[in-house]
């Protein structure tokens, strides 16, 4: 259904054996074009055999919740460079600006939900430090713009990958908040405006067909034993590995980080004050997987689902916590720039983090056996 993203690579990219990053297991991504046997392969599982059950929830996450959801990153993103691309080419009135800034806000939402599956693809294209390096460095970013280099996107891409991506863009259109006025915009900023957007459309076209391509991705994880009965399983321990590593990083580096050091450089998506909607939809990610769907109140066979048919109790544990923390990032002070102070208004929302974040460290690898 969601093949239609863009050609698939002509060529995969070999993994080294590599550790599941919140575990320590160790497992190999051998990517082959002949695969033939398939990860679905129903008739050949028991019904009670965990195995068939991990296969039909690791079909529900990634056609109900990743594909989906990757296609809606592709549509925002090209999107965005068609905005930015016209500031450059026939601007009208600061309409304009507002409307390719809106455009990234919802380019963003997309890239925090999809942060929720940032494995495999997303490693394979470093989509994370090529398009989210933050903090963005913007002393070089007008030295480059004060400069006579060309601001094409195949120069721009020979810079370092935090004068580019999400956050230059964020950088060029937004000012405390708000989007800048086409006065303000010089002919050089929306050259490197357009570029930068151009990079990351490209980019995420790369990153989305790798998923969409056939065999997809998930059906190319094979065990160290060679196994393809196991893949399932270890796609959900990938799934678990970088779930509990966003939980870390929005928790010590996207909160604690900046209130500790009261440096609003530290707060990401500082320029349009849309730090603590990207925290908020890295949540609403985590959440579409547990419940294997998009939409609210639908629920399919999803990560809680999986962890249910193992301990029910940490099932409807993680299910409370997600939704705490959730509740608790909706009462916190905005925007996080410029609230650094009010310590005492973001604790309730540390604490649920911290809360949720040990319960996926505890409770869930014993799960795993």
């Amino acid at each position: 259904m969601y093949n239609q993203i863009g050609p698939a690579c002509k060529s995969f990219c070999n993994h080294s054996p590599g550790t599941l990053r919140s575990h320590g297991l160790f497992l190999r991504l051998i990517v082959s074009f002949a695969a033939t046997a398939c990860v679905f392969g129903l008739t050949s599982c028991d019904d009670d055999d965990p195995s068939f059950y991990a296969d039909e929830v690791v079909e529900h996450l990634v056609e109900d919740v990743i594909l989906p959801t990757n296609a809606d990153l592709l549509v925002s993103v090209e999107r965005l460079y068609s905005a930015c691309r016209a500031l450059r080419e026939s601007p009208t009135d600061n309409l304009q600006i507002v409307n390719a800034g809106q455009l990234w806000r919802e380019a963003r939402a997309f890239w925090t939900m999809s942060e929720a599956f940032a494995f495999g693809p997303a490693e394979e294209y470093k989509l994370a430090a090529e398009l989210n390096a933050w903090p963005l460095d913007t002393e070089g970013v007008e030295n480059l713009l004060a400069s006579f280099n060309a601001l094409s996107s195949s120069e721009l891409n020979k810079q370092p990958a935090d004068m580019r991506g999400f956050h230059a863009v964020e950088y060029l259109l937004f000012r405390d908040g708000n989007a800048r006025t086409q006065e303000e915009l010089t002919t050089r900023e929306r050259e490197y405006l357009e570029a930068s957007a151009d990079l990351l459309a490209s980019r995420i076209r790369q990153y989305a067909a790798r998923w969409a391509s056939e065999p997809g991705f998930h059906l190319q994880l094979v065990g160290e034993d060679g196994s393809r009965r196991n893949s399932a399983q270890l796609f959900i321990e990938l799934t678990f590995g970088t779930i509990t590593d966003l939980c870390r990083d929005i928790d010590e580096i996207r909160l604690k980080r900046p209130l500790e050091t009261q440096d609003a450089r530290n707060v990401e998506s500082q320029f349009s004050h849309n730090s603590l909607n990207g925290i908020r939809n890295n949540l609403l990610g985590i959440q579409h997987l547990f419940r294997g769907s998009l939409s609210f109140g639908r629920e399919t066979q999803g990560l809680t689902a999986w962890i249910d048919t193992r301990n029910r109790l940490v099932a409807q544990r993680l299910s409370v916590r997600i939704s705490s923390a959730q509740t608790a990032l909706d009462n916190v002070p905005f925007p996080l720039a410029e609230r650094l102070r009010d310590q005492n208004g973001y604790a309730p929302a540390i604490n649920a983090l911290d809360t949720l974040l040990q319960t996926l460290a505890d409770d869930v690898p014993p799960l795993y056996d």
